[in-house]
């Protein structure tokens, strides 16, 4: 009880995770990205840089529906609906992008000189 935001305090936590969370998706994607263009142009760098980025975008995805279903006093529609595509995407997204670490890039046997 002590303080002026103590009521608040579980929102300012949980709002701190998602901030912090969004931060070292972040961090670890500029790394990856930097290791890309500095010491290992792979292709690998590159797609852990993108996929750090849908992580971010899907936590964004998460945080403000979750703001706007409060506002609006959907919660039982947030949690029926909204949640379970968002669940689909993410699990979909995080699934597809390292299998697609795997998939060799197809590189032209020949050079485009003889024209």
């Amino acid at each position: 009880s002590s303080g002026i935001n103590a009521e608040y305090g579980h929102y300012n936590k949980v709002k701190c995770v998602y901030q912090l969370s969004i931060f070292y998706c972040a961090l670890a994607e500029c790394i990856c990205f930097v290791v890309h263009w500095t010491f290992l142009p792979y292709d690998i760098t590159e797609n852990m840089g993108y996929w750090f980025r849908v992580i971010q975008l899907l936590i964004v995805c998460f945080v403000y529906s979750k703001l706007a279903s409060n506002v609006l006093n959907a919660e039982e529609a947030y949690r029926k609906w909204y949640l379970p595509v968002l669940a689909v995407f993410a699990l979909y997204y995080a699934a597809l992008i390292p299998w697609m670490f795997t998939i060799p890039r197809y590189k032209y046997p020949h050079k485009c000189t003889e024209f």
